[in-house]
């Protein structure tokens, strides 16, 4: 049986992968201001199943598309305000196409796929957990100088515990929220037997 736990966080989303080709802040014209997540890994077979809902800040009405990190996860849909929007794979990136207005939007990612790293599935010891590359378990601005809040709901076995750095709360239930990106994460969110 599976229970549905709720872990906050904020991450600092951060590490490099083949093929991410991050686009510096500079250069960048929007903002994602948080991530909400909901995971469903598959232990035995080493799969995920995901939804994230982006909050995207963009400062000029101009800006025609929203380029995001993927790994190798596969994009099942997406939705701008409840819309469906075009987007494209290009390699290890997903590109959204986005109606033109400036200030914030929601971007809607539902996608599943078998991460090549950052999240190991240790079903022998009854364990899984992430390692950096955050774009292999839920697409993402993989780039160190982009901060974001993260919420993460994250269903696992009912018998196992999750744990978020570096907070353990009651069994079956795990909550952790910072006011402010910490500099680095890492184990992000075990979740142990």
């Amino acid at each position: 049986m599976i229970r549905f736990l709720v872990a906050g966080m904020t991450l600092w989303l951060c590490g490099s992968m083949v093929n991410a080709q991050s686009v510096p802040l500079a250069s960048r014209a929007f903002t994602i201001t948080h991530y909400d997540v909901e995971l469903r890994p598959q232990i035995e077979t080493r799969t995920v199943e995901g939804s994230v809902s982006l909050t995207v800040r963009v400062p000029d009405a101009g800006v025609a598309q929203v380029t995001l990190n993927r790994g190798a996860l596969e994009i099942d849909e997406v939705r701008g305000d409840g819309r469906p929007l075009t987007f494209r794979v290009d390699r290890a990136q997903l590109q959204i196409d986005v109606p033109p207005s400036n200030g914030e939007r929601t971007i809607a990612i539902t996608y599943h796929g078998r991460p090549t790293s950052g999240l190991v599935f240790a079903p022998e010891r009854e364990q899984l957990y992430t390692v950096f590359t955050t774009a292999q378990w839920m697409p993402s601005l993989d780039a160190p100088d982009a901060r974001a809040t993260l919420r993460l709901r994250l269903h696992v076995p009912r018998s196992w515990t999750s744990r978020v750095s570096p907070a353990l709360t009651e069994r079956g239930q795990s909550r952790h929220a910072e006011s402010k990106p910490p500099r680095l994460i890492t184990g992000a969110a075990p979740c142990v037997r």
